[in-house]
């Protein structure tokens, strides 16, 4: 049997409060929960009867990625104006948990053929 369970989203999430925010949120006698979710085979079926749409059309998604696209003929280009640098500032800035994550996965699609690294000067720095 499975339950859905909705809530309200507050503006604090439970990765970005320290242990020290914990203990005082705890000694203020607020009620705190540790969750622990992880996906689980049987969850897919559950999914699928969820959006009877994907069901109906299961069969036209690959349960894996075979790699890349071909190669064209031709080679997307955009031009850029001569000696513009890159801008050296990262779009946003990411917890080292999630850096940590973000490598991993990179690595695995990099592993796998899915994506491959850039070659453009505007690529990741």
């Amino acid at each position: 049997k499975t339950t859905d369970i909705q809530g309200v989203k507050r503006e604090i999430s439970a990765r970005k409060l320290s242990a020290m925010q914990l203990k005082k949120a705890k000694n203020k006698g607020c009620t705190l929960y540790a969750v622990k979710i992880s996906e689980t085979a049987e969850g897919d079926s559950d999914f699928l009867e969820k959006y009877p749409l994907l069901r109906d059309f299961s069969d036209v998604f690959l349960e894996e990625l075979p790699g890349l696209p071909p190669k064209w003929e031709f080679d997307f280009t955009i031009e850029i104006k001569p000696g513009t640098e890159p801008i050296s500032k990262a779009p946003y800035r990411m917890t080292t948990i999630e850096l940590v994550e973000l490598k991993a996965q990179l690595q695995e699609l990099l592993s796998k053929g899915l994506i491959r690294p850039s070659v453009s000067p505007w690529g990741a720095l």
